[in-house]
Parts: structure tokens; C-alpha cells; sequence
């Protein structure tokens, strides 16, 4: 007995009766155990790549740290080098320039090593950025493992909110299949194509949605 509403059938572009009956079946299938099923896979994915995430930030955090060092020992020796004394100063500059393999200058500045110390500031600001940048996705990523941990914890407890979140999950993965689906029986000649994002696909997935309920 063919108990799905009759609009759902009137709405699928297809001619052939039985391969109409087959895709209307595929479409309004049970999806309640495999969202449990996926819900559960994910919870549990999550936990086991935040221990790891975790592990890996320890060394993340300690190498932030240590280039924010770098960073105020960079600055605090270009300040240093600026008040220095003329003496001070060409010395540092005729060793930067022996070590540099650079001919003697007299000059009465530290150019060349500030010149130095800027390029070590310059790359210590160059490593970090992508560095915090990481660990920014990092913290992003514990809050939605953190919001993964709640709803475990909320659909063990039978809770309101965690019904609306299994809903709105139940939802999304049909109208997904029933994109799938659709793009199937187009590719094997079986019905007219339906446009992505159409009028007649949010139609479709109405319909899906409403024999789901």
C-alpha cells in the first residue's frame, strides 16, 4: 500500500510508473537511526581528534610564546641600540659588518645591526601570525566539540533542546539525500532534470519533509 501523499508523486518528473514508485520509495525512507547512528559516529569522532588537537596545542602554545619573547627581546635591543653611545654603536656596527663579510665603514651609527635586529623582529612577527591564526581555529574547533559534548549529554537526558538539534540534523540530511537522489535518477534517464536551488526542488523536499514528520 502506497502511503505516501499523492502531491509528492504529482511533483516528480518522471513518466514510468514502477520507477516512479521505486524513487518515491527511496525518498521517504526511515532517516530517524541513521541520524542516531551519525550523530553518535560524530560525537565520538570529535572527542577523539580534540585529544589530539589538544596534545598538538601544548607545543603550539609554547612556540607562540617563545616567538612572543623574541619579539620583546627584538624590541627591547632596538630601543637598547638607539640610545647607545656613537662608540657603542660603531663597534656593534663593525662586527655586524665583519660577521656580514661586508667592508670597514666608519659611521657613527649601529645601522647595521639594528638593520638586524629589525629583519629578526620582522620574521618573529612573520611565524607568528599563521601560528595565532592556528590556534584561533583551534579554540574555534574545542567549541564546537564543546557543543558536541552537549548534546550528548542533553540527548541522554531526553532534553527539548537536544530533539530540536537531532531535528534540524534530520532535516538537513534529507533534504541532502533527496538532492542526491534526484541527481541519480537524472543521470540514469529516469526522470527530468530538476534545477538546484529551484522552485520545484524546495517543493520536493516539502513533501519529503512532510511524509517525515
Amino acid at each position: 500500500m502506497n502511503r505516501t501523499p499523492p502531491e509528492l508523486a504529482a511533483l516528480l518528473p518522471v513518466s514510468n510508473p514502477v520507477t516512479l514508485e521505486k524513487l518515491i520509495e527511496a525518498l521517504c525512507q526511515p532517516i530517524r537511526l541513521e541520524v542516531d547512528r551519525s550523530v553518535s559516529g560524530c560525537i565520538e569522532l570529535l572527542e577523539r581528534i580534540l585529544d589530539e588537537v589538544d596534545a598538538a596545542a601544548e607545543s603550539l602554545h609554547a612556540a607562540d610564546a617563545a616567538l612572543g619573547v623574541q619579539i620583546q627581546a627584538c624590541e627591547t635591543g632596538l630601543r637598547s641600540l638607539s640610545g647607545a653611545p656613537g662608540t657603542e654603536a660603531g663597534l656593534l656596527l663593525g662586527l655586524w659588518q665583519s660577521a656580514a663579510g661586508r667592508p670597514q665603514a666608519v659611521r657613527g651609527s649601529g645601522d647595521g645591526a639594528g638593520e638586524l635586529i629589525q629583519r629578526m623582529l620582522k620574521d618573529a612577527h612573520t611565524a607568528r601570525a599563521p601560528l595565532q591564526s592556528l590556534l584561533a581555529q583551534l579554540r574555534h574547533f574545542r567549541h564546537v566539540g564543546q557543543a558536541a559534548r552537549k548534546l550528548a549529554r542533553e540527548r541522554a537526558s531526553g532534553s527539548q533542546a537536544s530533539a530540536r538539534a537531532v531535528q534540524a540534523v534530520s532535516e538537513n540530511m534529507i533534504r541532502l539525500r533527496t538532492r542526491a537522489l534526484l541527481d541519480q535518477a537524472q543521470q540514469r534517464g529516469w526522470m527530468k532534470p530538476v534545477a538546484r536551488d529551484s522552485a520545484l526542488e524546495r517543493a520536493i523536499v516539502a513533501a519529503v519533509l512532510q511524509r517525515a514528520a
